[in-house]
């Protein structure tokens, strides 16, 4: 029916860590007067509360970026 990446998309993109993911991101654009910046993706699984010292999660977090 829908394939598997399909739903992982989903998954990852429809919940609280997306959303926490966009406030985190969009506060450092505000302070960092509105510029471009550089963030790491730990830095956000930080913000949103998942595992830093894996990257087996990096998907999640690419995922949601891609939506976003």
């Amino acid at each position: 029916m829908i394939p598997e990446p399909t739903l992982k998309l989903i998954n990852d993109t429809l919940s609280e860590h997306c959303i926490s993911a966009y406030l985190y991101l969009l506060m450092r654009y505000v302070a960092n007067d509105e510029k471009p910046f550089t963030f790491l993706l730990s830095d956000v699984k930080k913000h949103i509360g998942i595992c830093t010292t894996t990257r087996s999660n990096d998907e999640v977090i690419n995922n949601i970026l891609f939506v976003l």
